[in-house]
């Protein structure tokens, strides 16, 4: 289960939140949630049931597919 940097990107945009503000929901730093949106590292697996929590968002929609790693 790996962190879809694209697909985090795209529910940022839509929901118009930024790193900082997305930092700030979801208790991590705005420097980790700037890393995990550029694919530069992978968040935990708690990492990324808060970032999904602070989106309103199903942790499935910002995970990889095992079809598109194919």
């Amino acid at each position: 289960m790996e962190l879809n940097a694209k697909k985090l990107r795209f529910i940022m945009a839509r929901k118009e939140v930024g790193v900082r503000e997305l930092a700030e929901k979801a208790g991590i730093s705005a420097a980790a949630v700037s890393r995990y949106t550029r694919g530069i590292t992978k968040p935990s697996i708690k990492s990324l049931g808060k970032i999904a929590n602070a989106l309103d968002v199903e942790v499935e929609e910002i995970i990889e597919d095992e079809k598109e790693k194919e």
